[in-house]
């Protein structure tokens, strides 16, 4: 296997875990706010997402109705997207 290829696998797993711990963590702010409990903060969200978690932040958006109202996330995270989407596709073992 290419270095080439290697590094695309590795950023597909990162982009993969990030994704489901991205969506996990979405899962317990909407858990909390349920609960009345401390919310977790919105620039964690945000940096999960720039951290590679941006599919699972829209899909926890979506899933969960979680964040539907806030336009940091609403236009935020789509943006963020398209930025990791770019640099996975450039990593392509073309």
């Amino acid at each position: 296997m290419k270095i080439s290829e290697q590094l695309f696998y590795l950023i597909l797993f990162l982009v993969v875990a990030m994704s489901v711990i991205t969506f996990w963590v979405f899962y317990l702010d909407r858990r909390r706010a349920r609960h009345r409990q401390s919310r977790i903060p919105d620039l964690v969200l945000i940096l999960l997402a720039l951290c590679g978690g941006s599919i699972g932040a829209i899909l926890a958006m979506a899933i969960l109705k979680v964040k539907t109202r806030n336009p940091q996330f609403l236009v935020g995270l789509p943006l963020i997207f398209l930025v990791e989407a770019t640099i996975f596709f450039l990593a392509l073992p073309w």
